[in-house]
């Protein structure tokens, strides 16, 4: 298994960290252990940790994830997700906007404490 899904220490958001490339296929295989994990807990809030995973999918492929793919598991519109990447990772920044276009609330990060802090409404960023 490419990635770990995991309960936040103060159980206000899910952990998902990618441990190798992120693809659609990988996305499609983490994303209904994630919301079940989020549906036991009840929380909408999401941190994709893809420090150690480089997004290698096409415009075309980050495209149709973001507007048509994603659907298939029901990853829920009013959520809020943190993408926490490293400052010279540039990979995931096509995908973060296609989401953002379609309807999501997601924002890139480069330190987790940021990361964690919007998530939990403690910043505007």
């Amino acid at each position: 298994m490419d990635y770990e899904v995991t309960l936040s220490p103060e159980k206000s958001f899910i952990t998902i960290k990618y441990l190798g490339p992120m693809t659609t296929e990988l996305a499609m295989e983490s994303g209904p252990t994630m919301l079940a994990l989020a549906k036991t807990h009840d929380v909408n809030k999401f941190l994709f940790d893809m420090t150690a995973s480089r997004n290698v999918q096409t415009v075309t492929k980050n495209y149709a994830f973001a507007y048509k793919d994603i659907q298939s598991f029901e990853f829920p519109r009013a959520s809020r997700s943190a993408f926490l990447v490293n400052p010279e990772d540039h990979s995931h920044d096509f995908i973060t906007t296609a989401f953002s276009n379609a309807g999501y609330m997601v924002k890139i990060f480069f330190e987790y404490p940021e990361a964690v802090a919007w998530l939990n409404g403690l910043s505007k960023k």
